[in-house]
């Protein structure tokens, strides 16, 4: 009897013992989880990206400052699903529906919203999330940042407002209108441009002359001649026979200008080809009429010359104010006697 309750004695003496190396493990273990926790949240206030955690059913737990100075939000009003009510109404709908499936398939997912400012202001922001998963493979939730790109946006949104302008002012010009870069890739171009090669411009853009002309030495020499004025830092103006591929072979007064970098290197060039041939047909036309007009003159003149020589009658120029011949022709001389010297003036 004594034996069995000895036993049992040493055998309780082992649970309490197992117990209190439990319990001490157990608040190591939950010390170990505040200091990380304390860690993590350390970390999470001081980064400069907004960063939140939720559980697996979308349940936000946690926000970190910088969340919370951008937002203006409590903490009362943004745990839970309060967070989403700083998303742009028109937004909004979209962003929690991206967040509802991502959740739902457990994989990352990244969305662009409009985010309120504590000022009310509304700025981009990209909000991004990773699922988090236990080292039992249990899907536990996720932990997203949030980062304002409005500044960005705004450059993007410009940008696109330029190229779009660009593009109009391309297609309103007459004629060929290009950009190449500095290696002689096509990087914009207008539909005159797509018709003088006979290829659409998606067949034409990021490609260069070389590439793209159905004569391969005539987009070398192309080529070449840009590099040269990109080199020489210079704009030229040619005047250049084009065949199209119809067979038509007009005349173009084409330009090209080297473009900078803010740096001022040169970075590419822009050109443009103007068909000019009715213009020099015109100006042809013009120097016939001219030469015609000045051959005519001459002949005219001649004629008075000879008029003037060889008339019998008194001819002369007086200036009326001085009361003087100016000029006298030779039929003075029989008719006075006088030399036509001795009368002029």
């Amino acid at each position: 009897m004594q034996l069995e309750l000895r036993r049992a004695l040493e055998e309780r003496s082992r649970q309490l013992a197992a117990a209190e190396a439990s319990e001490r493990g157990l608040r190591r273990l939950q010390g170990e989880l505040s200091d990380s926790e304390a860690r993590f949240r350390n970390m999470a206030d001081n980064t400069p990206v907004m960063m939140w955690v939720t559980e697996p059913d979308g349940y936000c737990t946690y926000l970190n400052r910088v969340w919370y100075d951008f937002t203006g939000q409590s903490e009362d009003e943004a745990l839970g699903y309060g967070r989403l009510d700083a998303t742009h109404p028109e937004d909004k709908a979209a962003a929690e529906q991206a967040f509802v499936e991502a959740n739902a398939a457990k994989r990352p997912f990244r969305v662009e919203y409009r985010l309120r400012r504590a000022d009310g202001t509304y700025c981009w922001a990209i909000d991004a999330a990773t699922p988090r998963f236990g080292e039992d493979g249990a899907y536990l939730g996720y932990v997203g940042s949030v980062i304002d790109i409005h500044e960005r946006r705004e450059t993007e949104d410009a940008l696109r407002s330029a190229k779009t302008l660009l593009e109009a002012v391309m297609e309103a010009v007459p004629g060929v209108v290009y950009a190449k870069d500095r290696e002689g890739r096509m990087i914009a171009a207008n539909c005159g441009t797509a018709a003088l090669v006979g290829k659409p411009l998606t067949e034409i853009i990021g490609r260069t002359d070389r590439e793209f002309l159905d004569d391969p030495a005539e987009g070398e020499a192309i080529m070449a001649n840009e590099a040269r004025v990109m080199i020489e830092d210079r704009t030229e103006v040619l005047e250049e026979d084009v065949t199209y591929p119809d067979g038509r072979r007009p005349i173009w007064l084409s330009p090209e200008v080297p473009f900078r970098a803010v740096d001022g290197a040169v970075i590419g060039l822009v050109g443009s080809s103007l068909d000019i041939t009715d213009r020099k047909a015109a100006e042809d036309q013009l120097r016939a009429l001219n030469a015609d007009l000045e051959r005519e003159v001459v002949e005219r003149s001649r004629e008075r010359g000879l008029i003037w020589q060889l008339s019998l009658n008194l001819l002369s120029v007086i200036d009326l104010k001085q009361a003087t011949f100016d000029a006298v022709n030779p039929a003075w001389t029989p008719a006075l006697g006088w030399r036509t010297e001795e009368i002029e003036g």
